[in-house]
């Protein structure tokens, strides 16, 4: 493959990151590129399941990078120094 190029993903299905599994992909959101509003680029995102039984719906690439790798389920409780709040 040549540098600089990225895989294009046609069947995310059954793909896992972390507590999470791909189960389809969505309709995708647009974002700004650049601060003139001009050039717009989907954000590609999937539906997920999660391994403590909800679904969320993320990025693709957050997905694909290991950025995205639960709900939100595994964060736990906040932590201020030593003290959890």
């Amino acid at each position: 493959m040549p540098r600089g190029r990225q895989r294009v993903y046609t069947d995310i299905q059954g793909l896992a990151s972390g507590r999470l599994v791909a189960l389809d992909e969505v309709d995708p959101q647009y974002r700004v590129i650049n601060d003139a509003g001009e050039g717009r680029a989907p954000d590609r995102r999937i539906r997920c399941s999660c391994a403590c039984g909800k679904e969320a719906i993320i990025r693709l690439n957050d997905f694909l990078q290991g950025k995205s790798r639960s709900c939100g389920c595994a964060k736990g409780p906040k932590r201020l120094g030593n003290a959890c709040v």
